[in-house]
């Protein structure tokens, strides 16, 4: 998918809680060449990857566009969303 291996969002959430801990967590995490733009709703993380140079603004508009869909739906559970993705 796109440009980038899936595998490598295994890398997010210990960077992030690493982060977390020494009070530096931002909006976008790197590793490598490997970008992580992302947004907390609830419990859940939404996170966009990339390796090219995306554009941040149009990137956070739409993880936010997907939790005002949420919110439009609110008997619509994430889980079940992502699972037929």
């Amino acid at each position: 998918m796109g440009n980038m291996d899936m595998n490598e969002i295994d890398h997010f959430m210990p960077i992030l809680m690493e982060r977390e801990e020494e009070a530096e967590a931002t909006p976008l995490v790197t590793h490598g060449s490997s970008h992580f733009m992302w947004i907390k709703h609830s419990n859940l993380y939404l996170v966009a990857m990339t390796k090219k140079n995306a554009n941040a603004s149009l990137v956070y508009s739409f993880l936010y566009k997907i939790v005002q869909v949420r919110h439009g739906f609110p008997r619509l559970l994430f889980q079940n969303v992502f699972n037929y993705c």
